[in-house]
């Protein structure tokens, strides 16, 4: 099975879905379109708004990293330990 991933960001006027991995997306105009029926993620005359809201996704991303370590599947911390010899 192939699993897809994805990050969305949802102002009250405007919602952008980035599919990691792709070129692929999502981007709704809210206001005109609450039903989010129209994707105009590939439309020409909302290139703007796209790399607006790309930009907020990115700093939203980066704002948000979670600092936590990397988790084994039990779900227990990760511990890396450097054992290179020193000089």
């Amino acid at each position: 099975p192939h699993t897809i991933f994805a990050t969305m960001l949802r102002t009250e006027a405007q919602k952008i879905v980035r599919v990691h991995g792709g070129e692929d997306g999502e981007l709704y105009d809210l206001r005109s379109d609450p039903q989010e029926r129209r994707n105009l993620w590939h439309s020409g005359g909302h290139t703007a708004l796209k790399a607006d809201m790309l930009a907020r996704l990115t700093d939203r991303m980066a704002f948000t990293s979670d600092p936590m370590p990397p988790r084994d599947h039990h779900g227990d911390d990760v511990v890396y330990l450097d054992l290179a010899p020193r000089s």
